[in-house]
């Protein structure tokens, strides 16, 4: 994906993983000639979950880092009156984990590859 943008914002959503909580390791292999913000969101939840900071280059790069995944939605408990509790199955294993890039107004960014991988 190659982008030039005339307002600032994230230039690329996704890609998107089904994930459980743990921790992980993000990489991205792209190009950008602006200083650039790259982001792991946690969709589920509406949550940043990790993010990078990278001055401008003229070359491509490949950025690797390692992150936790521990945001995510928390099972609920059901009560009513009586001796009963319900509890929820919790949601975890669906969460969706997104990878996104941010770049200031008049930007050049090319991604060629996203890729999340869990670590542990």
């Amino acid at each position: 994906m190659s982008s030039v943008g005339n307002t600032s914002g994230y230039v690329t959503y996704g890609a998107y993983f089904h994930s459980p909580e743990g921790q992980f390791k993000a990489s991205i292999y792209l190009q950008f000639s602006v200083p650039v913000k790259l982001e792991v969101w946690n969709d589920t939840t509406d949550q940043l979950v990790s993010q990078r900071s990278l001055p401008s280059t003229t070359s491509k790069k490949r950025v690797n880092w390692v992150f936790d995944n521990d945001s995510y939605v928390h099972a609920f408990d059901y009560r009513g009156y009586g001796l009963f509790k319900v509890d929820s199955v919790p949601t975890n294993l669906n969460d969706v984990l997104e990878i996104r890039v941010w770049a200031p107004i008049h930007s050049k960014i090319t991604i060629f590859n996203e890729n999340l991988l869990l670590q542990r």
